[in-house]
């Protein structure tokens, strides 16, 4: 069914785009066609073999990215895929099939550092059976064409996938199961083992962080209820932002929310307070953004008051 699907597709589009051997389009920064007077980069389809080759540069001519389509023009990639920096390094390198990412894939940092080594599922029929079963993708087979076509999935991990520290070091060892994690092993910098929760992400966005203790008790027994709440028999919620370094320090407070500024302040004092016992779990345990050593990441908690139980 899903060849049938994806074949209709393709002869639908290689209509609609006509049996040209070249094709040249620009791009500004939004990836918005435009004129060549207004173009950041441009994408270069030509014909090779029963295939056509997708090659998109920017207009003063560094390669960006290298990949090889369908038989249909400039719709589903398909074959061996190349990404590159502005700098010319690679970003990343793989397969895809039908847009989804497959079998094993490289990542590289914009300075030439391996950043890391990733499997992906590479049989279509289980991809489907799995998207279908976990809810994640299902206009894989339903949606429009033209959506269909548009749309690059990141692929499903399976197998061993190894990510690096900044200095080459590795940092986890991941072992998934049909885009589910298992288990897996982690480093710091020095390659001393580190032991953290094994925590099922999503994604890779699979940063987290967590209070060293119980949190709610914590509060309860520091927080000094305001007097003008007390008498007005006031309760509420105040939302702080805040970030977190590596040492579990806090810092950058700012209140985004808060039912009542009574609150306020002794919101902020009391987690002022927790800092040095916090926790942060890194994306696959590396501090590769530097948003995250400059403390620009920001992180959200709610700082309940509730009135206290009459005895």
């Amino acid at each position: 069914m899903r060849k049938v699907f994806l074949l209709s597709f393709l002869l639908i589009n290689g209509v609609a785009f006509g049996q040209r051997d070249t094709v040249k389009t620009f791009y500004d920064y939004a990836l918005r066609p435009v004129t060549e007077a207004n173009a950041r980069s441009y994408k270069l389809v030509y014909k090779k073999g029963e295939r056509w080759v997708a090659d998109e540069y920017l207009v003063k001519g560094k390669i960006l990215i290298k990949s090889i389509s369908y038989s249909v023009l400039d719709s589903v990639r398909d074959g061996n895929f190349t990404s590159y920096y502005k700098n010319g390094n690679v970003e990343q390198e793989g397969i895809y099939s039908a847009n989804i990412k497959t079998g094993p894939w490289r990542y590289w940092t914009e300075n030439g550092k391996l950043e890391s080594e990733v499997n992906y599922l590479s049989n279509l029929d289980t991809i489907v059976k799995v998207m279908r079963e976990d809810s994640i993708v299902r206009r894989l087979v339903i949606e429009t064409a033209w959506q269909y076509q548009r749309k690059n999935y990141e692929g499903i991990k399976d197998g061993i996938c190894k990510w690096y520290h900044p200095n080459g070091v590795q940092s986890s060892e991941e072992f998934y199961k049909h885009g589910k994690i298992v288990h897996a092993r982690y480093w710091n910098e020095k390659k001393i083992e580190e032991t953290f929760p094994l925590v099922d992400f999503y994604d890779d966005n699979d940063r987290s962080f967590y209070y060293n203790g119980d949190l709610n008790e914590f509060l309860r027994q520091s927080i000094v209820y305001p007097k003008k709440a007390l008498e007005q028999q006031l309760e509420g919620n105040v939302r702080i932002k805040f970030n977190i370094d590596k040492e579990g320090k806090i810092g950058g407070l700012y209140v985004t929310y808060a039912t009542d500024n009574i609150f306020k302040d002794e919101a902020v004092r009391v987690l002022k307070l927790t800092s040095g016992s916090w926790y942060l779990r890194l994306n696959h345990n590396r501090w590769w953004d530097k948003r995250w050593s400059s403390g620009d990441t920001k992180f959200f908690t709610t700082i309940p008051f509730n009135l206290p139980v009459q005895q």
